[in-house]
C-alpha cells in the first residue's frame, strides 16, 4: 500500500464510460475535492478514487500477446516478480484468434527439422529489407536475431512441436492441427509462465499509468471490465505490449483514413498502449503509423489457405485480380479495384488438406458446384467470363508461367467439386511504433529515455513483415533487456 507521505498522479485517463473533469491524480489519503479547497490547482475525475497500490511487481507488462508473454518468461526466469495484465481472460490476443502462419528462421530446430542453417531461406532477404525499412537498423536486426531464440524456446523449453512442412514453404510454420489451431500453443505457455511464478491480471484493462512526485512512471491503473472495480498496480519496470489500433475510429481517421468506412475483425486494437504512452511524453512515430498496416478478408477460412494449394479469386466481373499465393494482396487489391468483395475457388486439394477444419468455419458461406456454370450462376457473375478465366488458368498452368500476376506455386488446374466462398475486405492490423532505443526503452519527442517504460511487439516494431513472429522475438529481446538493467 502507497504510503500517505508519497506523492502519485494519474498521468492520463482512458475513459471508460466514468465522467472526466480532467486528468490529473491527487495525493494517496487525500479525496480530491480537498485538494481543490486547499487552493493545489488539482482538478478531479467524477468517480475517482486516490491512487492506492494494491498489488506490486518488479515488472509490470501490458498485454498478454505473443510480446507479452515472452516478456513475462524472460523476467520471470530472472528472478523478477511479473505481473502480466490483460483485457482477455486467456493469453495471446489477437494472435489466439489468428491463422497462425509463422515464418521462423534462424533456428536451431529449423536446421534440425528442414536443414535450414541459421540465417538462410526464404526469410533472410525479407528481413534484410525490413531492417532496412526500419528507422532503427541495429534494433531490427537484433529482433531478426531472436526470431530463431524465441522458436527454440517454443520447442526445446516448452515442448511445443508444430506441423509438418507444407510443399514451397521450408521456413513457414504452422500451428499443430493446421490453420488457426493456435489455442494449445498459448495455453502451453500459459503453463509454463503459471510454472515459474507468473501472476496473470485478466480482464482488467490499463486506463492510466500512475507517476511519482519526480514524474517517472511508477504503476497502472486497471479497471475490471466486468465489475469497474479499481487495481492499482506498482511495477519498478512497464511494458507496453497492447498491439495496434486498427480497431479505434478515430485514430483510423487520422493515420488510416482511406479505411474509416472499412468493417474491422479486431476489437481489441483500440490504441489503448499509444493513449497511455503519449501521457507521459513518449513519442509515437506517426509516419510508420500510416504507412505499415494490413487488410484481411472477414473470414480466415479460405483466406489464408489458398497460399498451400492450387485456387483461384475472382472479381465480380469473372476475371482474376491478384497472385492466389500472396492472400493479403486480395483485400487491398479488391480495393485497389474499386470493388467491394470477390469470389475464392477451390476443390478438393485444399478442402482435404491440413487446413480442412479451418477451411470448413466458413460454414454455409461455403458453396458446392460441379460445374463452371454453375459457379457463374451461384456466384452471379458473368459466365463468359468466368470461363475465359478457366481456359487462361488452365493455360497458366499448363505453361508454369502467370505473365500477368507472376504467380509461381500451385499452377494446377482445378477439377470438380468446386467450391467457392465469397470474400469482403475488412480492417485486420496497423504496425505502427513508440520510438524506442536499442533496449526498447521508450523515448520521447526530444530522443531522451522515459525511465522505467519499454515497448514490445507491434507497438515497437514498425514492421510486423512475419506476423507474430517478431512480436515473439520482441518480447524475448525485452525480457532479457530488463533483466540486465534490474541484474546492473
Amino acid at each position: 500500500m502507497a504510503s500517505r507521505r508519497e506523492f502519485f498522479k494519474l498521468a492520463g485517463v482512458i475513459a471508460t464510460g466514468t465522467a472526466l473533469a480532467s486528468v490529473a491524480g491527487c495525493s494517496a489519503g487525500q479525496s480530491n475535492s480537498a485538494k481543490a479547497a486547499a487552493g493545489e490547482g488539482e482538478g478531479f475525475l467524477v468517480g475517482y478514487q486516490p491512487v492506492s497500490f494494491a498489488k506490486e511487481a518488479r515488472v509490470v507488462i501490458v498485454g498478454a500477446g505473443p510480446a507479452g508473454v515472452l516478456c513475462g518468461y524472460e523476467t520471470a526466469k530472472a528472478g523478477l516478480s511479473t505481473i502480466i495484465i490483460d483485457r482477455d481472460n486467456v493469453v495471446g490476443g489477437v494472435a489466439r484468434y489468428s491463422a497462425g502462419v509463422q515464418n521462423w528462421f534462424g533456428s536451431e530446430i529449423g536446421a534440425r527439422e528442414r536443414g535450414l542453417l541459421s540465417w538462410e531461406g526464404g526469410m533472410k532477404e525479407q528481413m534484410e529489407a525490413f531492417n532496412q525499412k526500419k528507422n532503427f537498423p541495429e534494433l531490427a536486426e537484433k529482433i531478426s536475431e531472436y526470431t530463431g531464440k524465441a522458436q527454440d524456446l517454443l520447442a526445446d523449453a516448452f515442448d511445443y512441436e508444430w506441423d509438418p512442412m507444407i510443399e514451397n514453404y521450408e521456413t513457414t510454420w504452422l500451428p499443430k492441427g493446421g490453420l488457426c489451431e493456435n489455442s494449445p500453443l498459448f495455453d502451453t505457455i500459459k503453463e509454463n509462465l503459471d510454472g515459474i511464478g507468473v501472476e496473470f491480471f485478466f480482464e482488467n484493462r490499463v486506463t492510466s499509468l500512475i507517476t511519482d512526485e519526480t514524474g517517472e512512471v511508477v504503476g497502472v491503473r486497471c479497471v475490471d471490465e466486468l465489475t469497474g472495480e479499481i487495481t492499482d498496480v506498482k511495477g519498478e519496470y512497464i511494458v507496453l505490449a497492447t498491439g495496434g489500433f486498427i480497431s479505434d475510429q478515430e485514430m483510423v481517421a487520422k493515420y488510416l483514413p482511406n479505411w474509416t468506412n472499412l468493417g474491422c475483425v479486431i476489437t481489441s486494437g483500440n490504441g489503448d498502449g499509444f493513449k497511455l504512452a503519449k501521457t507521459v511524453g513518449i513519442a509515437w512515430d506517426e509516419e510508420a503509423m500510416s504507412i505499415y498496416k494490413n487488410l484481411n478478408a472477414h473470414s480466415e477460412a479460405i483466406f489464408v489457405a489458398q497460399q498451400y494449394g492450387p485456387s483461384l479469386s475472382i472479381l465480380q466481373n469473372g476475371r482474376r485480380f491478384m497472385n492466389e499465393t500472396s492472400v493479403h494482396a486480395a483485400a487491398t487489391g479488391c480495393l485497389a479495384c474499386n470493388a467491394g468483395n470477390w469470389w475464392s475457388i477451390w476443390d478438393d486439394t485444399l478442402m482435404n488438406s491440413q487446413n480442412r477444419e479451418c477451411i470448413l468455419t466458413g460454414g454455409g458461406e461455403i458453396h458446392t458446384c460441379q460445374t463452371v456454370e454453375e459457379l457463374a450462376e451461384t456466384m452471379n457473375v458473368p459466365l463468359s467470363e468466368l470461363q475465359a478465366t478457366f481456359d487462361e488458368y488452365k493455360q497458366i498452368c499448363a505453361t508454369g508461367e502467370d505473365p500477368k500476376f507472376e504467380r509461381k506455386l500451385w499452377l494446377q488446374e482445378l477439377k470438380p467439386p468446386y467450391y467457392c466462398m465469397n470474400n469482403r475486405p475488412v480492417r485486420y492490423k496497423t504496425m505502427g511504433a513508440l520510438k524506442t532505443d536499442i533496449n526498447c526503452q521508450c523515448l520521447d519527442e526530444k530522443g531522451n529515455v522515459v525511465p522505467h517504460v519499454f515497448a514490445a511487439g507491434i507497438m515497437g516494431l514498425f514492421d510486423y513483415s512475419c506476423d507474430q513472429v517478431p512480436a515473439y522475438a520482441s518480447g524475448m529481446y525485452v525480457g532479457e533487456r530488463i533483466a540486465e538493467l534490474a541484474s546492473a
